[in-house]
């Protein structure tokens, strides 16, 4: 048997273990890294794996974190934010739907991504960069040995070899190598189903009407968004690739709707006939060039632990996966990357990183909770506009100005921050629980009128602020970090008090004060 040995190990060559081996390369430049990946490369653009859709926390992961700007500029589509259409008689007539989305391109970029490419390009970076990697490599055996080195037994054509490792990382997906080793599944309260496909042409959903005042309201075509297509159960996803083709979805409540209605394209297809016509019509017209369909019956499940100080972690969907809705599945790589990186470099120079392990451990499926609890039981009410256009506002609250003031500070990566805010963490997860239960409450349908109205995120300016532009406020001390924090948790408790009393959120709030509007201009020039 052939025999290797090798610093981190890293099993699985997809888009959470290419990022981390090469944000552990950039940290450590003299260690060794291998990474076992079971596929072959390149691989085909477009039709390959979806996650295509990243936002905020992601886009500043791999665009700055991992200095990958420029391929993103360059190679891949900017992102026109996340759009929402919801459901307006037959839904026949897209001008109709009450719509909410951004009319610009936001401050902080993110980006559509063709997974394919992306991944072809991170996997020649590394190999350049001094990383093994063995493609067509399938792990047949994992040893964890506490203490030692651990050992991993992998094929590679007819040949069976080992590797032995000081770290050792599951990035494997759904194959799930250490959770199901180490018994660590956790079910999840979400029980959604999914199918997709690509389709090897520029889809635009524009072509759903030739409406001067629809046509023009939006600024840049709608094609660049993430665009959720919403009835009661489900949404439709039209997402465009920097290779040409474009993304296709529908993401539903088991209890709702059924897989077996979907699971092929002509039946997709006939079931959007049903549900979502104009959708339907703008599909077939590019039958011919569909690339692939795939699907999953229950997408959705949890861990119980993914980081031990026993030098072997987990990330990517081999740990947590939760829904695809708000395009959190990058978040959550950045997430468990950064935390995977900080323990290996304190470990290798000679860190004690027991209580370190258990307490970025406890962080990150805490985060996991938090997106978890949004969730539930909201597929019933994406039917219902008045109750998600509250949601959509409460949410970009809850990711803008907390999940990523906090991430892009680098604060999850700072116990001592976290302690030092813990009352306050406290105060904004009891409104998340309170927030989230009344939302469980509301009905399928509502008898608002919303016909053909449009919610402009770009215009959304909260006292006189906009959170995403925000995000380039570089902090220089905790103290302005905090205030800022609070003032973004008390921004919550006033929109929320607004959703309990069960009325229409004015999304253009007022400055308190023509002086706490001159602050905050004042501030975004500075910087």
């Amino acid at each position: 048997m052939a025999q290797s040995s090798t610093d981190v190990l890293v099993i699985g060559g997809g888009l959470a273990g290419l990022t981390l081996a090469r944000q552990l390369r950039m940290e450590l430049p003299d260690a060794s890294i291998t990474i076992l990946e079971r596929g072959n490369r390149p691989a085909p653009e477009a039709s390959y794996k979806v996650g295509e859709s990243s936002v905020e926390v992601a886009a500043h992961y791999f665009g700055e974190r991992l200095k990958l700007k420029d391929h993103l500029d360059r190679d891949q589509l900017p992102k026109l934010g996340l759009r929402y259409f919801f459901p307006q008689g037959d839904n026949d007539d897209v001008t109709r739907r009450f719509e909410i989305g951004p009319s610009e391109f936001p401050t902080t970029p993110s980006y559509q991504l063709d997974r394919g490419r992306f991944e072809n390009y991170l996997h020649e970076l590394n190999l350049e960069n001094g990383i093994v990697i063995h493609t067509k490599s399938r792990v047949q055996e994992v040893n964890l040995l506490s203490g030692e080195r651990h050992e991993v037994k992998y094929v590679q054509g007819s040949e069976v070899k080992s590797v032995d490792c000081r770290w050792l990382i599951d990035a494997a997906g759904r194959n799930k190598t250490l959770k199901r080793k180490l018994k660590l599944e956790k079910e999840s309260k979400l029980h959604n189903a999914a199918v997709w496909f690509r389709l090897g042409a520029e889809v635009d959903i524009t072509c759903l009407s030739d409406d001067p005042k629809w046509l023009r309201r939006s600024g840049p075509s709608r094609r660049f968004s993430t665009n959720h297509f919403m009835g009661a159960g489900y949404w439709l996803w039209f997402i465009p690739l920097g290779s040409g083709s474009t993304s296709v979805g529908i993401v539903f409540d088991n209890k709702m709707h059924n897989i077996k209605e979907m699971n092929s394209f002509e039946k997709s297809l006939a079931w959007l006939y049903q549900h979502e016509p104009q959708c339907a019509e703008l599909i077939e017209r590019y039958s011919d060039q569909v690339q692939d369909f795939l699907g999953y019956a229950d997408y959705s499940y949890s861990c119980k632990q993914v980081f031990s100080a026993d030098r072997w972690c987990i990330t990517g969907e081999a740990g947590v996966f939760i829904d695809p809705f708000y395009s959190p599945g990058s978040d959550f790589i950045a997430y468990s990357n950064d935390f995977i990186t900080d323990l290996i470099v304190r470990d290798f120079r000679g860190d004690d990183i027991t209580q370190l392990a258990s307490s970025y451990d406890s962080i990150f499926l805490k985060l996991a909770d938090v997106v978890f609890m949004l969730y539930e039981d909201l597929y019933p009410k994406f039917g219902n506009g008045f109750v998600m256009k509250q949601k959509v506002l409460w949410d970009s609250v809850i990711y803008l100005g907390v999940t990523c003031l906090l991430y892009f500070n680098r604060k999850f990566l700072d116990p001592d921050f976290l302690a030092r805010v813990d009352a306050d963490l406290a105060r904004y997860n009891y409104l998340l629980r309170s927030v989230a239960e009344h939302f469980k409450r509301q009905p399928i349908a509502h008898d608002a009128k919303l016909d053909g109205e449009y919610v402009d995120l770009t215009k959304t300016f909260l006292f006189g602020r906009n959170l995403n532009e925000e995000l380039q406020i570089a902090y220089t001390d905790d103290e302005t970090l905090i205030a800022r924090l609070r003032d973004n948790i008390g921004l919550l408790e006033k929109i929320a008090e607004s959703i309990f009393n069960n009325i229409d959120i004015a999304w253009n709030f007022q400055p308190k004060d023509d002086l706490e509007e001159s602050k905050m201009n004042t501030l975004c020039a500075e910087t």
